[in-house]
């Protein structure tokens, strides 16, 4: 039987990427420090920056709307995102300074292999935790932590529902295997 769902021929979209990449470009510009560390996880890691970046925030002055919305972004019901639904690129926000927030697996392990002195935001084991690893006047740089959070506002969950949330993981971890 044929899967209907399955994609048979990929499509880039190279004006997307270049609208990103721009950005980015942008970015690393004005902080050198992200910019030594996205090299560093590609000299180390093989890892390109822009493979984990999660949103930008972007300022209109920078690129407007139309912009975004040409290259397959568009407006994303429940929050003010753009969103482009025809590749892997970054959820674009609004704001009033240019910002990068990428992923990683565990901020606290991430603040602490890069020996950066800065707080983090959110509970341990909440579903949502960042920290601002970089920045100065003219763009900041995010570390954020996600555990099954699709939004951009911190939560403070209770303590049960971390615990009950832990339990659930490590039930899941635990499962028996065949």
């Amino acid at each position: 039987m044929k899967n209907q769902n399955l994609v048979t021929e990929w499509k880039t979209n190279a004006a997307a990427e270049e609208l990103v990449l721009r950005l980015l470009q942008r970015a690393f510009a004005e902080c050198p420090e992200a910019n030594g560390f996205a090299q560093r996880m590609l000299d180390d890691c093989a890892v390109r920056f822009r493979d984990v970046v999660d949103h930008l925030v972007v300022p209109e002055s920078i690129v407007g709307d139309s912009a975004f919305l040409a290259n397959g972004w568009c407006g994303h019901a429940g929050d003010d995102s753009l969103r482009n639904k025809g590749g892997l690129f970054p959820v674009i926000l609004r704001g009033e300074k240019l910002a990068v927030a990428f992923k990683v697996e565990h901020v606290g392990e991430f603040v602490a292999a890069q020996s950066l002195p800065t707080p983090i935001e959110g509970k341990a084991f909440a579903p949502f935790r960042r920290c601002k690893v970089w920045g100065n006047a003219q763009v900041d740089f995010f570390a954020l932590q996600r555990n099954g959070h699709a939004g951009f506002v911190l939560t403070d969950p209770s303590d049960a529902a971390i615990r009950a949330s832990r339990i659930h993981y490590q039930t899941f971890l635990s499962r028996r295997r065949e």
